[in-house]
């Protein structure tokens, strides 16, 4: 074989690996590329959310991830310098494995490895900061009544030190401190209110199905999600109508007793839920859970997960039309806190 030949034949295949490793560490950039984008955000300089029920992310303003963690429920801090949040243990019994949620807290300015804030058999889940994030309310429900609807609320210091109970075991829940440093707003078949020391307690809906409160960052209105039931039949008319209870977001003053008030904001409205609402800085949007861009089957289930599909985020103008979906991925995101 001629010279020319084999040089021929080296160029070729120095090419060719060269080709290839470009294809390759495309490959590789593609691999670890983000899977879901941030848009549509209205302001705010963080967004701390849950990806499919497991992961914590949180974002900034460009729609960077600035942290990740495991976990669920996270919940920023007014200083955006700390976060807290939730992870599931599972626990071995007698009657088999049980589950409970404790609370971890992490630095969001050093970026050190989250410190877990209570180890017991209760479950302890629903944080939140009071104003100078100093300490966290939260909701305790305990071992012995796990499952069956009861629970308490509790204070402690941020570092997990000086917990203390608010409620008796009677099945308070949600609790979220107002802006102003007050009042704690909770879930008792509806949403009330009361002072930091679980006294001088106000009823602020008569809708059993209302939770999820959510303070304005004036402390004077709460948003809060609410089921209603919606008739749908099948299009044989098998087994006749069936019910569908989707949530909305509502919207009421925080300082006038369900007996007194007259003022309710309908902020959604549709077949599909909108859930965990969250106050933007200026009070005119709220960010919040839905489904509405889901799969649902060709017709309605029993099953009412056979009908869900995907949770995204979505930023609502409050007094308008306007929703932007701010979560695009392929993921379910869910539990937003946003600063």
């Amino acid at each position: 074989m001629p010279k020319s030949f084999y040089r021929y034949f080296s160029y070729a295949a120095i090419f060719t690996l060269l080709v290839c490793s470009i294809v390759a560490r495309a490959d590789e950039v593609k691999s670890v590329a983000p899977k879901t984008t941030i848009a549509n955000l209205p302001m705010g300089k963080l967004l701390a959310y849950c990806e499919n029920g497991e992961k914590i992310v949180v974002v900034n303003a460009r729609g960077e991830v600035v942290f990740t963690t495991e976990g669920d429920s996270p919940v920023l801090s007014r200083d955006r310098k700390k976060i807290v949040f939730t992870r599931r243990a599972e626990l071995s019994s007698d009657n088999g494995s049980i589950y409970r949620d404790d609370l971890w807290i992490a630095n969001l300015d050093d970026k050190s490895a989250p410190r877990q804030l209570t180890s017991t058999r209760d479950s302890e889940y629903a944080p939140s900061w009071n104003p100078d994030g100093t300490q966290i309310v939260f909701a305790n429900r305990p071992d012995a009544h796990y499952g069956n609807g009861y629970g308490l609320i509790e204070i402690m210091d941020a570092d997990g030190t000086k917990r203390h109970r608010i409620t008796k075991n009677e099945g308070a829940t949600e609790p979220t401190w107002s802006p102003d440093g007050k009042t704690i707003a909770f879930v008792k078949l509806g949403i009330c209110r009361m002072d930091i020391h679980g006294k001088k307690r106000v009823r602020l809906t008569d809708d059993y199905t209302a939770g999820e409160p959510s303070w304005s960052p004036d402390s004077s209105l709460i948003a809060y999600s609410s089921g209603e039931d919606e008739s749908v039949t099948t299009r044989d008319g098998r087994d006749g109508p069936i019910q569908h209870s989707s949530d909305d977001i509502n919207i009421i003053r925080s300082d006038v007793p369900v007996k007194k008030s007259k003022f309710t904001e309908r902020v959604s409205r549709g077949f599909f839920d909108f859930q965990r609402p969250v106050w933007s800085a200026d009070s005119q949007w709220i960010l919040c859970e839905s489904d509405k861009d889901g799969v649902p089957l060709p017709e309605p289930s029993y099953d009412e997960s056979d009908r869900r599909g995907p949770y995204n985020l979505y930023a609502i103008r409050r007094g308008s039309d306007e929703m932007r979906r701010v979560t695009i991925g392929k993921g379910s995101y869910q539990g937003a806190s946003w600063r």
